[in-house]
């Protein structure tokens, strides 16, 4: 596609228009600290893309943290500015726009739901699917744009942790099919430890599982005083409360299996073993099998410790077929 590229006055760019930006209303996208100095000290150096919309009027199409850098640093009323044809319908913009945010910071998958919805209004559903979402890198289905519209219906604050990358896509999808209340709570633990995108999945799943089972919501089993008290704890690090807030859910969820790991972890500590020694337990305790792992410094060592221990214990090590021979 052909620009014109010319000076345009930054009064005649509608700052208020957000026909092409893909962001919900709502989610702040600040310039950068470092690209507000950049543009301090050099200026504008990448064209922003314009959109007209009337005499002497544009939107902005891709550059918007660019031209609001600019505008607040107070140094040029006017700004080189690439400029698409009148004849650029608000949608193929848009796609420009996808195309311009995708190659310069990446995939986003609210601006992916902005698109969608908004090409939803001008393509059949089997287009979108067939011809849209692998442009967009999706799984072709309608499932996906069902997915993406439920994401656009989250509250302000949790589409502004989607688009700060504090709240993974996937965990988003499984807040957006809970009441208000359980979303809400669930996104302040989330964003409140900067929980990792798999414990966000775990701790989204194990709490809708265990509020199931104990027929009460979300919000109520987050409001307990042991999981308030983990979150609020005065001097706690972040990673000590993320630790602790998923045992309690472990052993909520597993409390069989959670008596079983702290018993071994009892019995464990009181065999005093060096660090060179770790002893486990069977996988989910299946077997009453232990394991034992020795770290020696090389295969001499090695060979010392397995000649003299199968010379004083040489029963304890053979199979259970071999010694009821």
């Amino acid at each position: 596609m052909r620009y014109d590229v010319r000076r345009i006055p930054l009064e005649n760019i509608d700052f208020h228009d957000r026909a092409c930006r893909l962001l919900p209303a709502g989610v702040e996208d600040p310039p950068s600290r470092a690209l507000a100095a950049s543009i301090q000290r050099c200026g504008l150096l990448t064209p922003p893309l314009l959109l007209p919309r009337g005499e002497d009027r544009y939107a902005v199409v891709s550059g918007w943290r660019r031209l609001e850098a600019l505008r607040a640093s107070g140094q040029e009323p006017e700004s080189w500015c690439r400029i698409l044809p009148p004849s650029t319908t608000v949608h193929d913009a848009m796609l420009l726009a996808y195309e311009e945010n995708r190659f310069q910071r990446g995939d986003c998958i609210l601006r992916c739901a902005v698109l969608v919805t908004a090409l939803a209004d001008m393509m059949d559903e089997d287009e979108l699917v067939q011809r849209l979402l692998p442009r967009l890198g999706l799984p072709a289905r309608r499932q996906t744009i069902a997915g993406l519209q439920s994401l656009l219906r989250l509250e302000p604050p949790l589409l502004q942790a989607i688009h700060d990358q504090l709240l993974d896509n996937k965990a988003a999808l499984e807040l957006s099919r809970l009441p208000l209340r359980d979303r809400l709570v669930l996104h302040d633990y989330i964003v409140g430890l900067r929980l990792s995108v798999g414990n966000q999945r775990k701790f989204v799943a194990g709490c809708c599982e265990l509020a199931r089972r104990r027929a009460t919501s979300v919000m109520a089993l987050l409001a307990g005083e042991e999981p308030q008290a983990i979150l609020n704890h005065p001097t706690a690090t972040t990673g000590q409360k993320t630790a602790k807030l998923m045992r309690w859910l472990e052993r909520q969820r597993f409390p069989r299996l959670s008596a079983a790991e702290e018993a071994f972890a009892r019995w464990r500590q009181t065999l005093d073993l060096p660090s060179t020694v770790q002893v486990r337990h069977a996988p989910a305790f299946e077997r009453d099998s232990v394991t034992v792992e020795v770290t020696l410094p090389d295969m001499a060592a090695a060979e010392r410790f397995l000649t003299d221990y199968l010379k004083n214990s040489p029963s304890t090590i053979k199979a259970p077929s071999e010694s009821q021979g």
